[in-house]
């Protein structure tokens, strides 16, 4: 493919791009996830791209200076002779705002001009050669739905509790891949952490951080239903699907562990079943009478007494509660844990029952009856 095409900075670019505002809107979506809306730079632009070689497409982007996005849309219509770029903010805002019809942009610097109706708009125009070099080419990974893929990041991001300045593993998730065996997702912290196991299967071993704000954009960019490639490069893991995608920068730190402390349970492990809804309601009603006083989190208190689950308030809490749940199953548990990073996990496990591992440890292991893939949710004990 050859080299994109940019602007002369000082003269009129010509041609007109004519477009249905929902297609400009949709293709803007994606890149603007990208986009670093309060900076005063191109990491706050979209540039749209005249690739040479590509006829009829325009390659939307948007770079905040670590990650990228980009989607491919072909108009009906266009005559556009130069590539240009605007703030992503106010481009967006208007065309939400804008009747669902045709529009028509032309480029006259320092203005992108966009056309709807009787109506006229002028925006800043900037010169987009800065935007870092792009590399549109296919990369080969693992294919895994969009929705699986949503789903596991927001399972494992819910065991994540670092927020300093400085970053570690308790801010990140992992991506695992080991030749043969499921790809993986993982995340963790000092109070636990989730392990997903994806149906795709990986081709290399191979084990990558990615930050919880890398997360969230992607996260943003991903549509609802689709299938995703997931491929680790060598500084960046490269998302594709359709006609678009997402560059992600590695977090650079030495990867934890993860099968080995989430990995399944061992065959010797205690284990007990119970009723996942029955469960879930007890926590929300004891983390509603139990508020911590101070900045360490609040915890409860689990207990196996018989056939039961005993579920109460730690000692010295100003306001106590307990609840008793049926169990099935034998095993020893007299520990405490962390609420928040109990509840948030629980959510995204699914069946009737809760399949509960108990290793000679103190943590506990979780997965859902039905899980479309295993989530191994481990909360350890607190001294």
């Amino acid at each position: 493919m050859s080299p994109t095409r940019r602007f002369p900075l000082g003269r009129d670019f010509g041609g007109t791009m004519k477009i249905h505002r929902d297609l400009l809107l949709g293709g803007c979506s994606a890149p603007s996830t990208a986009v670093h809306h309060g900076a005063d730079s191109l990491a706050s632009h979209l540039l749209f791209d005249i690739p040479g070689g590509m006829d009829g497409q325009i390659l939307i982007r948007g770079h905040d200076g670590t990650t990228s996005a980009w989607q491919w849309i072909t108009p009906p219509n266009d005559t556009l002779q130069e590539a240009f770029c605007t703030r992503a903010k106010p481009l967006m805002d208007l065309l939400n705002a804008m009747p669902s019809a045709d529009i028509d942009i032309n480029v006259e610097y320092p203005h992108v001009i966009i056309k709807s109706g009787r109506s006229t708009y002028k925006l800043p125009a900037q010169d987009g050669r800065n935007f870092p070099a792009f590399d549109p080419t296919q990369k080969v990974g693992v294919a895994i739905s969009s929705s699986e893929l949503r789903s596991a990041m927001a399972a494992c991001g819910s065991a994540l509790t670092g927020s300093g300045a400085v970053i570690d593993f308790n801010q990140c998730e992992a991506f695992i891949q080991r030749e043969n065996e499921p790809l993986r997702l993982a995340g963790a912290s000092k109070g636990g952490g989730s392990l997903y196991e994806f149906s795709s299967f990986g081709t290399e071993d191979r084990g990558v951080l990615l930050h919880k704000r890398t997360i969230a954009k992607l996260t943003g960019a991903l549509p609802a239903d689709c299938e995703v490639v997931c491929s680790l490069l060598d500084s960046t893991a490269v998302f594709t699907w359709g006609a678009a995608g997402f560059i992600a920068p590695l977090v650079d730190l030495n990867l934890p562990d993860y099968l080995k402390v989430l990995g399944p349970s061992g065959p010797d492990d205690n284990r007990i079943t119970m009723n996942r809804d029955e469960f879930i309601s007890a926590l929300k009603r004891i983390s509603s009478v139990v508020v911590s006083d101070s900045e360490s989190p609040t915890c409860a208190k689990l207990e196996i007494a018989n056939d039961s689950l005993l579920i109460s308030s730690v000692e010295g809490d100003a306001a106590q509660a307990q609840e008793i749940i049926n169990i099935e199953g034998a095993g020893k548990l007299n520990s405490q844990y962390d609420l928040s990073l109990l509840s948030g996990a629980l959510r995204y496990t699914a069946g009737e029952f809760l399949h509960c591992h108990l290793p000679s440890n103190g943590a506990i292991k979780i997965v859902g009856s039905s899980s479309p893939q295993l989530i191994y949710t481990q909360v350890y004990m607190r001294s």
